[in-house]
């Protein structure tokens, strides 16, 4: 059985050169039909498939849709249309060829799963990086690889472009509300440590969206809340860490696959840190790591970081270095009427 170029999605660079440069004739695809194309044996490129085979597992108990065809197609969009019909023919082709036959498995079950454990080295480096600044050295680090980190950052940038809403709210004593010079910013001398600024130096904490902002602000019944709308008057370059794409990268480019996943992996621990809600004990020390971060990012070039809400279910959060790409656009006053509160019995040991 052969294959050719246009079995592969046209993103797909490494493996389509892969088969340009050994392809030593041309002919019909057996997979997608292509007339007088150049082919290669399947054999060929095997090997490459074997990385992406062994992220993924027989998940135990009922059946789902979630077919390795699947996750191939449409998540990594690995294929091209015209490759489709004859998909499973060539998995199993790649699949009867390698030495390992527990991929077998794998195309016998609508029930397969992600699974990638590894030990992480970003990880790791984010460990010894919270230890190193809160515990030894604040400013001068030893035990940490800015290089690297600065690389996974930079590709995950997102332009919200000029004209752009995002909200702010603040509680109030009445109905006359805030004025519009007390919804931005706080001065710097008042400005405190937070997860994601340092002391003295004030950032511009916004949300996508209204009911995000009353989360955020922990509004409570009969409440006022000012809320501010923003409005961007220029584009606004953010380092977003909402939803890094794992499926947007090329997953046969050598050695590419695992430090992709274990920089997600580290990014959404970094999300998870940054999006911790504050507590009243909480010790400032805990808050240096996250505040390097986002000094890194703003040393970059980023106007902003992006992270999820733990407030509010589906809210994104924004903490913007420089305020002056925006401007109040709306501001108005609401009461709060109702609050739900949820709450969840803490198992102790026996």
């Amino acid at each position: 059985m052969n294959c050719c170029p246009f079995c592969f999605n046209e993103k797909q660079y490494t493996i389509i050169s892969l088969i340009q440069e050994l392809s030593e004739e041309s002919g019909d695809c057996n997979i997608c039909g292509t007339k007088n194309t150049e082919i290669v044996k399947t054999t060929e490129v095997a090997d490459f498939f074997t990385p992406l085979f062994d992220i993924y597992e027989v998940k135990p108990g009922a059946e789902t849709k979630n077919t390795l065809h699947h996750e191939f197609q449409d998540k990594w969009k690995i294929f091209s249309e015209g490759a489709k019909p004859n998909l499973n023919k060539l998995l199993r082709n790649i699949v009867d060829q390698s030495v390992n036959s527990s991929y077998s498995n794998l195309l016998n079950t609508h029930n397969v799963q992600f699974n990638f454990i590894e030990q992480n080295e970003f990880e790791n480096d984010w460990d010894q990086l919270k230890t190193e600044i809160k515990e030894k050295n604040r400013f001068f680090f030893r035990a940490f690889k800015p290089d690297e980190l600065e690389e996974i950052l930079m590709k995950n940038e997102s332009i919200y472009k000029q004209g752009k809403d995002f909200y702010r709210a603040r509680l109030c004593d009445s109905k006359a509300g805030l004025p519009e010079n007390k919804m931005g910013k706080p001065p710097r001398k008042k400005a405190t440590s937070g997860r994601a600024n340092p002391s003295g130096i004030p950032y511009l904490y916004l949300s996508l969206d209204e009911d995000t902002v009353l989360h955020e602000v922990k509004a409570f019944h009969y409440d006022f809340v000012s809320i501010a709308r923003f409005k961007t008057e220029k584009d606004l370059k953010i380092l977003s860490l909402t939803a890094p794409d794992l499926y947007e990268n090329d997953p046969f480019m050598e050695g590419n696959l695992k430090k992709t996943l274990s920089a997600i992996q580290f990014l959404e621990t970094l999300e998870q840190e940054l999006a911790k809600p504050l507590r009243r004990n909480d010790s400032i020390l805990e808050y240096l790591p996250t505040q390097y971060i986002c000094e890194l990012a703003k040393n970059l070039g980023f106007d902003g970081i992006e992270y999820s809400s733990t407030l509010y279910t589906g809210g994104t959060n924004i903490a913007v270095f420089n305020d002056e790409r925006l401007s109040i656009d709306k501001l108005k006053v609401v009461e709060i009427k109702n609050v739900s509160v949820e709450s969840e019995e803490i198992q102790y040991d026996s």
